[in-house]
């Protein structure tokens, strides 16, 4: 929501209903732009956690106890599709910036329009985030190497650093695999 008066006085109202902006008259264009472009990014996230809790509900789905099914795929925004990834072919996800890298098995690695932080609610399942650059699918890992702080080798041989602080609860997790 943005707030757009004439009056100072509105705006410890307008922050108690936890607007967006608030813009006062006579309105500057580029105050106006600045204004759209976060409610713009706003709607983009609503939608991102509208797709995860789809993604989670398709997950929590178990087929008798075991594993998730193999139709169980994810929608991928990239800069021009969508691209409909099956769950258990996702070998992990690293951040570039502003955006992440999802490295799939037997493909190409697709580069999304979003950022790592988006994709954390997957590690409920057999995904878990090692390192702030990386997410890793549990399912896919190869090796755990001790030495030079900790990393793990997955099955692509891809290479991602494990965090000091998530070294025990990934060794953990893994021996229940």
């Amino acid at each position: 929501m943005i707030f757009v008066t004439a009056h100072n006085q509105y705006a410890l109202n307008a922050i108690k209903l936890s607007a967006l902006d608030f813009l006062l008259k006579p309105v500057d264009p580029t105050e106006l732009e600045e204004a759209l472009a976060k409610v713009e990014q706003k709607l983009k996230e609503k939608r991102t956690v509208e797709q995860f809790n789809v993604l989670v509900n398709l997950l929590n789905q178990k087929q008798d106890g075991s594993k998730m099914r193999q139709h169980n795929r994810i929608a991928l925004p990239t800069f021009n599709a969508l691209i409909y990834v099956n769950m258990l072919d996702v070998i992990m996800i690293e951040a570039e910036q502003n955006y992440c890298k999802f490295i799939i098995e037997n493909r190409q690695s697709l580069t999304i329009s979003k950022n790592i932080k988006n994709y954390e609610g997957l590690e409920e399942h057999d995904f878990m985030r090692v390192h702030r650059s990386s997410i890793i699918n549990l399912n896919h890992v190869k090796e755990f190497v001790r030495h030079d702080g900790g990393y793990v080798v997955m099955t692509n041989g891809t290479r991602a650093d494990v965090s000091k602080q998530k070294k025990d609860e990934l060794l953990e997790r893994l021996a229940r695999l």
